[in-house]
C-alpha cells in the first residue's frame, strides 16, 4: 500500500526506532509491519487526515511496459526506512493524485470513473520517484520481499494453527538460514 498524509503528524513505532512524519509526507508498506502508531495534531491545530490506495503489481507492470524509462535500474531510496515501512516528502504530483482522490468523497458521482484514473495515476507518480527501488523489491517476482510475502500473508491468515520455519521456508522457495535471515531484515523480528 502506499499512501499521504494530508494533514496531522503520525509517528511509527517498531523494534528498530521510530519515524515520525507529517502533512506532505508520502509511505509506502511492503508487507504486514508490527509496531504501533501515534496520531498527533500538527503544528495548526490539524487532526490526522490520510488516504491511502493498494497497489497492484499489474498496474505496475503495464505501466513499466508502456513507459520503458521506468524500467532504469532504480536508484537509492533516499528517505527514512523501518522494516517494509517508508516515509519520504511526496514526489511531485503525489500530493496532487492523493488530494484529488480524497476530494472524490465530496463528488460520488465521479468515483466509477476517476478514482481508476487517479489511482492509476498514483502508481505512475511512485515509478517515477525515489519509491521505484523498493517498489521493484515488493513486487519482483524474484524479489526476496515478494517470496516472502506469501509466508507473511498465510501466517496472518492462520496465526492460530502451529506452523515452522521449515513450512514458511518452502513457501518462500528458501532455504530455512535464508527465510530467517532475510526474514527479520524485513520486519525486525524472528518469524517463530
Amino acid at each position: 500500500a502506499a499512501g499521504i498524509l494530508l494533514s496531522g503528524r503520525k509517528t511509527l513505532l517498531t523494534e528498530q526506532g521510530s519515524i515520525r512524519y507529517g502533512a506532505g509526507m508520502c509511505f509506502l508498506i511492503g508487507l504486514e509491519q508490527t509496531g504501533s502508531f501515534l496520531f498527533e495534531r500538527d503544528a495548526a491545530g490539524e487532526c490526522l487526515r490520510s488516504i491511502s490506495v493498494k497497489l497492484d503489481a499489474g498496474v505496475l507492470r503495464e505501466l513499466m511496459a508502456a513507459a520503458p524509462v521506468l524500467k532504469a535500474e532504480p536508484g537509492e531510496f533516499s528517505g527514512e526506512q523501518a522494516g517494509s515501512y517508508r516515509v519520504m516528502p511526496a514526489p511531485p504530483g503525489l500530493l496532487d493524485a492523493f488530494s484529488r482522490l480524497a476530494d472524490l468523497v465530496l463528488h460520488p458521482e465521479d468515483v466509477p470513473v476517476m478514482g481508476p484514473l487517479i489511482i492509476r495515476e498514483i502508481h505512475y507518480r511512485l515509478l517515477s520517484s525515489a519509491f521505484r527501488g523498493p517498489l521493484f523489491s515488493i513486487f519482483s517476482q524474484k524479489g526476496s520481499v515478494n517470496r516472502l510475502a506469501a509466508s507473511i500473508r498465510w501466517m496472518t491468515e492462520h496465526y492460530n494453527e502451529s506452523f515452522n520455519l521449515a513450512r514458511m521456508a518452502d513457501m518462500a522457495h528458501m532455504s530455512q538460514a535464508t527465510f530467517n535471515r532475510h526474514f527479520r531484515a524485513l520486519m525486525c523480528e524472528s518469524p517463530l
